[in-house]
C-alpha cells in the first residue's frame, strides 16, 4: 500500500576614508612664508610655495594616515548544494474492523503470488502465516470474495478467534489432549467435540499441523445470519498451504499442494451475547 532548503550565506564588508589632501589645503595656507620686498626675484611665488606646501602636506598625510581597508572576509561560506535526502514511504495500516487480539492488520501480505485476494482489503494475521482476508468490496470475478457488513463482523471475529485457537493447539511439536482456554472459549460445548475428534487422537499418534510450502493459509469467510438473531453460519472457501503430518513428518493426505481450496461451513450460536461454534463440518461447501 514517500524537500530541501538551500541557504546561501554571503557577507561583504567595505570602508573608505576621506583623502588627507582634502583636509590639508587650509593648513598649507596658514604655514606658507610671506616673501620680503628684496627677495622678490629669488623667493618663490606665493602660488608656487603654496603648491609646494600642498604637495608636501598631502604626501605627509598620505604617509602618516594610510587609507584603511578591511581584510577580506575569509569566513564567507560559498554556496553549496544541500545534501540529497531520501524519502521513504511506508504503507499505512488500514483502519481495523476486527478486535486487536486477532493479530496485526495490513493492506497486503508478503506473498505476491497468493491467489484469490486481488480485491483491496484487510489481512489479519491470526497466526504465523495464517490470514483472515476481509475485502472492502465484492470481487465480481470471484464469488468467494465478498465484503462483510457491519452486522456480520462479530461473527467473523468469533470465527477468526476459533481458527487461531485451533492453530495454537495443533501447530506444535506435540498436540496436547487437553483443550486450551482459548479453545474452550470458542466452542459452545467448551471444546469437548474438538477434544475427542482431534486433540486426543492426534496426541496419541503424533499428528500435528505444519507448513510444507512457503505459502500461507488464507481464510475468506462469508456470513449467513439466521432470522432468529441467535444463529449464523460462516462459509469459507479457504486457501490452505499447511498440512497435517504424521509422527514421521509425512502428510496424511495424498493430494497436498499449496493454496489448496478447502470449503468449510461452520455453524454458530449466540450464547450470552457472544458467538460460539455450535458445529464445524469441513468439506461441505463446494467452492466456485
Amino acid at each position: 500500500m514517500r524537500g530541501s532548503t538551500k541557504r546561501v550565506m554571503a557577507g561583504l564588508c567595505c570602508a573608505a576614508l576621506a583623502a588627507a589632501a582634502c583636509s590639508g589645503d587650509d593648513e598649507s595656507d596658514a604655514t606658507a612664508p610671506v616673501p620680503s620686498a628684496g627677495d622678490e626675484e629669488s623667493a618663490p611665488s606665493t602660488e608656487e610655495s603654496t603648491l609646494d606646501v600642498d604637495d608636501s602636506v598631502a604626501t605627509e598625510s598620505e604617509e602618516s594616515e594610510p587609507v584603511q581597508t578591511d581584510p577580506p572576509d575569509d569566513t564567507e561560506t560559498p554556496p553549496t548544494d544541500p545534501p540529497e535526502t531520501t524519502t521513504t514511504t511506508t504503507e499505512s495500516a488500514p483502519e481495523r474492523r476486527l478486535p486487536e487480539d486477532l493479530g496485526p492488520v495490513t493492506a497486503s501480505i508478503p506473498y505476491p503470488d497468493a491467489p484469490g485476494v486481488d480485491a483491496p482489503g484487510e489481512f489479519y494475521e491470526i497466526y504465523d502465516m495464517g490470514y483472515v482476508y476481509l475485502p472492502f468490496e465484492d470481487d465480481p470475478d470471484d464469488p468467494n470474495v465478498v465484503a462483510p457488513t457491519e452486522e456480520e463482523l462479530p461473527v467473523i471475529a468469533a470465527y477468526a478467534a476459533s481458527e487461531a485457537a485451533v492453530a495454537a493447539a495443533t501447530f506444535v511439536d506435540r498436540v496436547s489432549p487437553d483443550p486450551s482456554p482459548a479453545v474452550r472459549d470458542a466452542y459452545a460445548d467448551r471444546g469437548e467435540g474438538l477434544t475427542s475428534r482431534v486433540l486426543v487422537p492426534w496426541s496419541n499418534d503424533g499428528r500435528r499441523n505444519t507448513f510444507l510450502f512457503d505459502a500461507p493459509d488464507i481464510y475468506r469467510p462469508q456470513v449467513e445470519l439466521g432470522d432468529d438473531g441467535v444463529s449464523a453460519a460462516v462459509l469459507d472457501c479457504s486457501l490452505l498451504s499447511s498440512a497435517t503430518v504424521d509422527a514421521d513428518g509425512q502428510p496424511t493426505f495424498a493430494d497436498i499442494r499449496p493454496d489448496f481450496e478447502f470449503g468449510v461451513r461452520t455453524e454458530f450460536i449466540r450464547v450470552d451475547s457472544e458467538w460460539k461454534i455450535a458445529d464445524a463440518r469441513g468439506g461441505e461447501v463446494e467452492c466456485e
